[in-house]
């Protein structure tokens, strides 16, 4: 092996090829020494990928149990037991429903209900009333409201899908409405599957956004006049069939205009839905969009420890006033047709 000279030693290059080789040999025995990994972790990666390994290690699974201590476990732990409350009162037989339902809506079970539940019994339903809690708070202002004029309202409408002895159609302005569509095919399949339905006329919102803000004023009024009349008729005063519809269609009431108001911003128009007393009534209007909103501090209100409780309230734009500087649909949505008019639409979007 050749001697290195003197002068070989001054080579710029020469000593930095013995610093490498230095380098290596103390980085060697350090490992060596105090057994550290031959590879470095990658953090977020698992250890059997940066081996190389195709898949993970076959292990053995192992169940522990939770603490039980953290606010999510606590509110898992109340959910579940509420759950468990509701799931108790299921009913299984058609007299428990139709009691379950006079209980619970104040009213008896209207013509058809028989089919209903056998068709839900058919399909394998749980029958809980309560599950239906928010079909009827939508519905509810409309017993304040004469029946024949829900019923000249949704015939007059431009968009919408009828049934007519058990024949689904639909009735729009342009062809391939994909709303339309969706909402014909869906009532088709249902009474395709057994289902039951009288004469009806289902107006629908064409849109993908929310159309319809009543004034919080109104519906109060339609919702003390539906609380007056809410009562178990006798039944000798029953009505045991729903009429057919033919006569609208041979007799088309007058025209409905909707009122539909293209006009922005849109939360100056969702707030009068809100009770006088919410947040929503009494917070800033924002109409710069360029800086972030301004933000509660601490917990969000209604909260546990900081996490949601309820996802109604902390989803609801009246209880939470920030929220127009925060969703699409307040700051800048594709479109506004928003009305004020009071009349039954049913949409694949709700606020």
């Amino acid at each position: 092996m050749p001697l290195i000279s003197a002068p070989a030693l001054n080579s710029r290059f020469t000593q930095l090829v013995l610093a490498a080789a230095c380098s290596v040999v103390l980085l060697w025995l350090l490992a060596t020494s105090y057994d550290v990994p031959q590879r470095f972790h990658v953090p977020g990666v698992p250890s059997w990928r940066q081996s190389g390994n195709a898949k993970p290690p076959k292990t053995t699974p192992t169940h522990s149990t939770p603490a039980g201590d953290h606010p999510i476990d606590r509110l898992i732990a109340s959910a579940q037991k509420d759950f468990d409350a509701l799931l108790t009162r299921e009913t299984h037989t058609l007299e428990d429903a139709a009691r379950a339902y006079r209980r619970r809506r104040g009213r008896r079970p209207p013509p058809g209900f028989d089919k209903w539940y056998a068709f839900a019994q058919t399909h394998s339903a749980l029958i809980v009333e309560d599950f239906f809690d928010q079909v009827y708070d939508d519905i509810n202002p409309f017993w304040g409201v004469p029946a024949k004029q829900i019923r000249e309202q949704a015939n007059t409408y431009i968009h919408r899908v009828s049934v007519r002895s058990g024949n689904v159609t639909q009735r729009t302005d342009i062809p391939q409405r994909d709303w339309m569509d969706l909402w014909q095919d869906m009532i088709a399949t249902v009474i395709a599957e057994g289902g039951w339905l009288p004469d009806v006329d289902v107006p629908i919102n064409e849109m993908d956004e929310s159309r319809m803000v009543v004034p919080w004023e109104e519906i109060d009024g339609y919702m003390a006049t539906a609380r007056k009349e809410r009562k178990e008729v006798p039944v000798e005063q029953l009505k045991t069939e729903y009429h057919s519809l033919s006569d609208l269609d041979i007799h088309p009431p007058a025209d409905f205009d909707p009122g539909f108001n293209g006009i922005g911003p849109y939360w100056p128009q969702v707030v009068v839905g809100c009770p006088p007393e919410s947040q929503a009534r009494e917070a800033y209007i924002d109409t710069q969009f360029d800086t972030p909103p301004p933000l509660p501090t601490g917990f969000p209100d209604h909260s546990y420890e900081g996490y949601v409780q309820n996802w109604t309230l902390a989803k609801s734009p009246c209880d939470n006033g920030h929220l127009q500087g925060l969703h699409g649909t307040f700051v800048e949505p594709i479109s506004i047709a928003n009305t004020k008019k009071f009349f039954p639409l049913f949409g694949g979007s709700k606020l």
